[in-house]
């Protein structure tokens, strides 16, 4: 009878790791609470987890096999596989995820068997395979410190970065510091185990020391991700402020424009007017030549129903007109479902770089195409500018060449920033001897 409760109370203990780990994958990935865990795909994953526990447990009954530890890689599989499926971030970030779940379950059966083992003067080994009231007190206070120590695991590190989106270096360091953890706390347990000298404090201290450091590795690593992405914050919003003045400034041009033009059209009629009444048609069709050329150098690209999109192609298709590079555009006419500060940082930075790339070209004529297109549920902005030779292959990761970084230099990651903000994408590619610059966004109907 007793054996059969021992052997229930196990498998409930099993139970309880599984759904730890596999809750602390999900907190830590998704930033929910753990209200909205219980779901049954969930339910399965920690059933699985804890079905595994088992099989290891019957498979490795001692403690001195080595082909033990291999469960561990096993475990770290399974958690990750689970991520993969379930959830969509950096593969880094669900192998760090995976790995620490694992860690913190081995750390803490580490330090309270060799503690328990301690204070009840027991061998390790003995502890570890026999019923009896030390094991009891052993097993509960792991489970104990495994929910502590997870809990402050995503308190520091797992909700608050929920929405970050680290660089795969970044959680490829913390993985491989909390890998040569499990390497370093799995042999030192096995020295311990197949010691037949009294355990002494130092396993326990060794152990601790590697969860402090662990925890300090992170803590020091994401806050020197997070004040890096306070700072990139700052030049986008700087950024920001300088489209929003730009687009005011283009709106005001405009209007200056239209004025002048309505100004200088009415007096080029009177004069027009006078000249044909007075039989001085020659001096008439000078006037026309000057109208006509006026006209021309005061092109209107586009004329959309959305006042941004007019305001920012009008001004720099006709700066580049300037520089002397041909324009050509295809818009449609109907364009909503995108804030007015993305349409205006998307296209004065797809813009911008074009002409400034054209600016480089000093071999056959500079030409610059833009086309927007949509269909019912999304939208493509397309760039493109003449080229001599391959930008690609040049510059892979399309890095700013500008010298002055503070103030430029964000172009793409602008351009990929609203791209995702969109649920969209964004394409840089080369055909037909032109730099391509493509980004499909998808209509949000409230903006």
């Amino acid at each position: 009878m007793i054996n059969i409760l021992w052997t229930l109370f196990e498998i409930a203990v099993n139970i309880y790791q599984g759904f730890m780990a596999v809750y602390f994958v999900y907190a830590f990935l998704s930033g929910k609470d753990f209200k909205d865990f219980f779901k049954p795909v969930n339910i399965a994953w920690s059933l699985g987890y804890a079905a595994v526990i088992c099989i290891e447990n019957v498979i490795f009954t001692s403690p001195e096999v080595k082909g033990a530890y291999v469960a561990a890689a096993f475990y770290i599989l399974l958690l990750f596989v689970y991520s993969l499926i379930e959830y969509k971030c950096s593969i880094a970030k669900k192998c760090f995820a995976a790995i620490m779940a694992n860690v913190i379950i081995l750390l803490s059966s580490t330090l309270c068997g060799n503690l328990t083992a301690i204070i009840f003067n027991e061998k390790l080994e003995a502890l570890m395979t026999t019923p009896c009231v030390e094991r009891f007190i052993a097993i509960i206070t792991t489970q104990l410190l495994v929910f502590y120590i997870m809990f402050i695991v995503l308190k520091l590190f797992g909700r608050a970065n929920k929405n970050d989106a680290n660089s795969f270096f970044e959680w490829g360091i913390v993985s491989t510091v909390l890998i040569i953890s499990i390497i370093i706390g799995a042999y030192i347990n096995y020295a311990v185990v197949g010691s037949r000298d009294k355990l002494g404090l130092f396993s326990i201290i060794v152990f601790m020391c590697i969860v402090i450091t662990n925890i300090l590795v992170c803590w020091l690593l994401f806050d020197l991700v997070k004040k890096n992405k306070d700072i990139n914050e700052l030049n986008l919003l700087r950024q920001t402020q300088e489209y929003n003045r730009q687009y005011i400034e283009n709106l005001q041009a405009e209007y200056e424009t239209v004025r002048k033009l309505r100004h200088d059209y009415k007096n080029s009629f009177m004069l027009l007017s006078a000249l044909l009444e007075n039989g001085d048609p020659e001096k008439a069709k000078e006037e026309i030549s000057k109208i006509v050329g006026e006209i021309a150098s005061t092109e209107i690209f586009i004329n959309t129903d959305n006042a941004v999109v007019n305001a920012v192609v009008n001004s720099k298709l006709s700066g580049a007109k300037a520089l002397g590079i041909e324009c050509e555009c295809y818009v449609i006419k109907e364009i909503s479902g995108i804030d007015d500060i993305s349409l205006c940082r998307l296209l004065s930075n797809m813009l911008d770089n074009a002409v400034a790339a054209c600016k480089k070209e000093y071999d056959g004529k500079r030409v610059l195409k833009l086309s927007i297109m949509a269909n019912k549920i999304s939208y493509t902005f397309t760039v493109k500018n003449k080229i001599s030779e391959s930008v690609i292959e040049r510059n892979p990761e399309l890095k700013s060449t500008t010298k002055d970084i503070r103030n430029h230099g964000y172009g793409v990651k602008i351009i990929r920033e609203i791209a995702e903000k969109y649920d969209g994408r964004s394409y840089f590619y080369e055909e037909e001897g032109m730099f391509c610059c493509a980004v499909c966004l998808r209509r949000n109907e409230g903006a």
